[in-house]
């Protein structure tokens, strides 16, 4: 056993420093086990209602968690094929992102053209305009996009190893 008293403080913050973390190891482990355990043998309607509908969980967070599963789907689906999809819904995000925090920058209604100026992290602004035939071309595209997602999680679902 140590005797903390016979130490001086530099020893001491490095020994408490020390326990501390290799306790702090050991409970998120214990929390890991528990974790991988209840979703060993929860259902599916707990695991949306623990982790996918909770409020902390963004539409980013869930692309990126698809994204880290691709090499354990390699043998059921083409890698490529589903990161290029994740890159087109990450492309759609960033367009309704456009709109839901953008600005409007004279925007008119003779003809319909809604016209958002977006700054992205690094600063660099840009305008983004659109028209019914552009909205639409949208739409087509991501609808072709949500049908490629579903099939990719029809084919995972139906996998077993």
């Amino acid at each position: 056993m140590i005797k903390y008293e016979e130490l001086q403080l530099d020893e001491f913050d490095a020994v408490v420093t020390g326990e501390l973390t290799h306790l702090a190891i050991h409970l998120e482990g214990e929390l890991d086990n528990i974790i991988i355990d209840v979703f060993q043998v929860c259902k599916v309607q707990e695991f949306r209602k623990l982790i996918l509908h909770r409020e902390g969980l963004k539409f980013q967070d869930k692309i990126e968690i698809v994204r880290c599963c691709i090499p354990m789907l390699e043998k059921v689906v083409d890698p490529a094929e589903l990161k290029k999809t994740l890159n087109e819904v990450e492309a759609f995000k960033a367009w309704r992102n456009a709109l839901s925090h953008g600005h409007d920058v004279g925007s008119t209604s003779e003809p319909l053209k809604m016209r958002v100026e977006i700054i992205n992290r690094a600063g660099k602004e840009k305008i983004v305009e659109i028209t019914p035939e552009s909205h639409q071309v949208m739409l087509d595209e991501i609808d072709v996009v949500l049908v490629r997602l579903q099939k990719f999680a029809e084919v995972i679902n139906k996998f077993e190893e």
